[in-house]
């Protein structure tokens, strides 16, 4: 399922534990991280930081509770 804004458009940060710091989370980033994300609204996670997955669904979540987001499917079938 594909995850689409309505009227509420957010911007998402994801960031990283190197260590006891966290940091912004880049594309070039390679290994093992721990995630969390910070939303635009202040909404922050507060894991300590899990796998890449896991913050993918808490930010699906996220937007899908607070922001009023709405699941579409990703196959569209042709009539």
């Amino acid at each position: 399922m594909k995850i689409v804004a309505t009227n509420d458009k957010v911007k998402i940060q994801i960031f990283v534990y190197a260590g006891v710091e966290k940091i912004r989370h880049t594309s070039s980033m390679s290994g093992e991280w721990g995630y969390d994300f910070k939303c635009s609204c202040g909404y922050q996670s507060r894991t300590g930081g899990v796998v890449r997955s896991c913050v993918r669904d808490l930010i699906d979540r996220h937007k899908i509770e607070d922001h009023g987001y709405q699941t579409q499917s990703r196959f569209i079938e042709n009539n």
